[in-house]
C-alpha cells in the first residue's frame, strides 16, 4: 500500500527508537514525515520533519513502516434474559 498525505506511520530514528509520524508529502516511493515526540525532550537527531524517507517492511533506522495490525477479540454480548 502506498503512503498518502495524512496517514499515520511509524518512523525508526537513527537512535533505533520507533516513533509515530504523519505523512506530509509523497514523491515517488519516498515520504516526507512529521515525527511526533513522546515528551518535550524526545526528538530524533534527524529532527521533527524528516524528508525523503524510504519504506521498509523490516524496521531499520531511517525508514518508515506501517503500524502493526493488532487483532482484538470482540466481547461477546449476550442477549438480555426476560424477567419472570
Amino acid at each position: 500500500m502506498d503512503p498518502t498525505i495524512g496517514r499515520i506511520v511509524h518512523y525508526v530514528g537513527n537512535d533505533f527508537r520507533t516513533r509515530a509520524a504523519i505523512v506530509v508529502d509523497v514523491s515517488s516511493e519516498l515520504a516526507n514525515l512529521h515525527v511526533f515526540k513522546a515528551s518535550p525532550s524526545d526528538l530524533p537527531a534527524e529532527g521533527e520533519d524528516v524528508m525523503a524517507v524510504v519504506h521498509s517492511e523490516h524496521p531499520q533506522p531511517g525508514t518508515w513502516h506501517w503500524p502493526p495490525l493488532v487483532q482484538h477479540e470482540r466481547p461477546r454480548i449476550e442477549p438480555e434474559k426476560e424477567k419472570p
